[in-house]
Parts: structure tokens; sequence; C-alpha cells
């Protein structure tokens, strides 16, 4: 938790749409900023995933 903390001081930072291992994932990327953008390009991810599923709903 200590390690989260210090990867993610700022609680707004986080993304709704990853998931907690998603971020345990994230905590062994060292570089801030490219622990941002793989976890921008995580979330974008999870976005285009759950759009695609709502699309198949409606077409069935």
């Amino acid at each position: 938790m200590r390690q989260f903390y210090q990867s993610f001081p700022i609680r707004d930072t986080l993304r709704h749409e990853l998931s907690w291992s998603h971020y345990r994932r994230l905590l062994s990327v060292e570089d801030e900023k490219c622990r941002l953008w793989y976890m921008n390009e995580a979330a974008e991810e999870e976005l285009k995933l759950e759009l695609e599923k709502e699309r198949l709903k409606l077409e069935n």
C-alpha cells in the first residue's frame, strides 16, 4: 500500500476504468511519465472494450 501511495499520491489521477490488478502491474513502472502513459492507454483500451460489448448487445 505504501508503494501504491508513493506512486499515485494524488487520488484524482486514478482512472476508475482500471482494476486493482491494473494498478499492481503499473507499480512496476518506475518512470512516472511512462506509468501515466500506460495507465491512460490501459483505461482507453478498457473503454474500447466496453463500447464494443455494448455494440454487440445492441446488434443481438
